[in-house]
């Protein structure tokens, strides 16, 4: 279950890359400006190559994966374009039980859409 949700965060996120019309680099340096105030040509460099590691390996956390997909709406030119992201913000009003029915129903309706694609 934990892949699947791994799997799901890191097409999510190819899938923004591509609504955006930019490249894993792109959206590395995006991040890499979000979160650091001073430009150094050398870290975003190695900010790119980062990016691309994480999006190409199984080993990648869902934290890193959720934390860039949860980001990516933030972004200055995100919020520049017509786009949305629907995205979970967890509550702790809502008993856990609920909750977690909630995330596995939408990772179902997420899969049964998934299944509608491929046919």
């Amino acid at each position: 279950r934990q892949r699947q949700m791994c799997i799901r965060d890191r097409s999510s996120i190819i899938e923004q890359i591509d609504r955006l019309g930019w490249s894993v680099k792109r959206l590395a340096r995006e991040l890499y400006y979000y979160h650091n105030d001073v430009e150094d040509d050398d870290e975003v460099l190695k900010a790119e190559e980062r990016l691309k590691k994480q999006l190409s390996r199984a080993t990648t956390s869902d934290k890193k994966l959720d934390e860039i997909l949860n980001t990516i709406p933030d972004l200055d030119l995100f919020k520049r374009t017509n786009l949305i992201s629907p995205r979970y913000i967890a509550s702790d009003e809502l008993p856990e039980d609920f909750r977690q029915a909630m995330k596995e129903l939408s990772a179902s309706l997420t899969d049964s859409l998934d299944e509608t694609k491929v046919n």
